[in-house]
């Protein structure tokens, strides 16, 4: 899906199967039987790099973590790593030295003196994030310099977690003069995977054509991730429809608004613009997005 940072988390396979981990063995689940699950579950991203690194090392961080290591996860992590993790992607990005330096630190810590046992407990008190569904928003890059519009579209129900709101992109080339409710009924943003090619590459590839949604489930797990002035702007409350988005990944507030700043974002345009001017392939019709 993506990454926004080198830290171990700080990616969507990562960060997922840390979520999962959590509330897995916050509802009771045994470490061994959850954590063989999750391996079936995530099926070839536990074989093929980059998401193999990223959930290995990703499983074997949220054990460590819970004081819950095991002895597979933290072998199988450890092989990847020392084979080089992922970091030829990375210097692509120029990243490269940060990510082998995470990836490092983290082997060591997985080899050394493990954390006691710790109690992982649910949620006792939602925290609102400040969205409802039906809301027109504007976030802002983390530089300030650019903007971008999303819907928050429906919401998530984690029974251990909470409820937390799923944003969808708008693509609105032209949002001068237009009405919040224009802005709300606007097509959706493409979505870009950026694994799939290299940065070098002007554009994405051509079969990249923006016929699936671009989507943020939104984790609130403390104030600061709650909607405010510095993040953003609530343009309209209940204009938007409510639409069966597809929740793929947990991201903070935080995340998306460096998703706005980033190339991720411009590839993002660039596929939709694809979409709208009907350069998609054969069986788009067939299997686009209908939400």
């Amino acid at each position: 899906m993506g990454s926004w940072g080198t830290s171990v988390f700080s990616n969507d396979t990562a960060a997922d199967v840390r979520l999962q981990w959590r509330s897995g063995i916050a509802r009771g689940a045994d470490p061994v039987s959850l954590s063989d699950e999750m391996v079936r579950e995530w099926g070839r991203a536990t074989e093929d790099a980059p998401d193999g690194v990223e959930f290995w090392t990703g499983l074997a961080a949220a054990q460590m973590e819970t004081g819950r290591l095991q002895d597979r996860v933290r072998d199988e992590a450890l092989r990847l790593i020392e084979a080089g993790g992922d970091v030829e992607l990375c210097e692509e990005t120029g990243l490269g030295r940060r990510r082998r330096a995470v990836l490092d630190r983290l082997a060591v810590k997985l080899t050394g003196p493990q954390p006691a046992l710790k109690r992982v407990r649910a949620s006792r008190r939602q925290i609102d994030s400040g969205l409802r569904v039906g809301d027109l928003i504007e976030i802002d890059s983390a530089d300030k310099q650019r903007s971008a519009f999303f819907t928050v579209c429906k919401e998530v129900v984690d029974e251990q977690l909470g409820v937390f709101p799923v944003l969808l992109g708008l693509y609105v080339p032209e949002p001068e003069g237009a009405s919040a409710e224009e802005i709300a009924e606007s097509p959706f943003l493409g979505f870009a995977d950026l694994t799939g090619y290299r940065y070098e590459l002007e554009d994405p590839p051509h079969h990249m054509d923006g016929r699936f949604p671009t989507c943020f489930t939104l984790i609130v797990q403390s104030r600061a991730d709650t909607f405010r002035p510095s993040i953003g702007r609530i343009i309209a409350r209940g204009i938007a429809p409510e639409r069966d988005a597809p929740a793929w990944s947990y991201y903070t507030l935080a995340n998306v608004a460096a998703f706005v700043g980033s190339r991720w974002y411009d590839d993002c345009e660039t596929v939709t613009r694809r979409r709208k001017a009907g350069e998609t392939s054969a069986n788009y019709e067939q299997y686009a997005w209908k939400g």
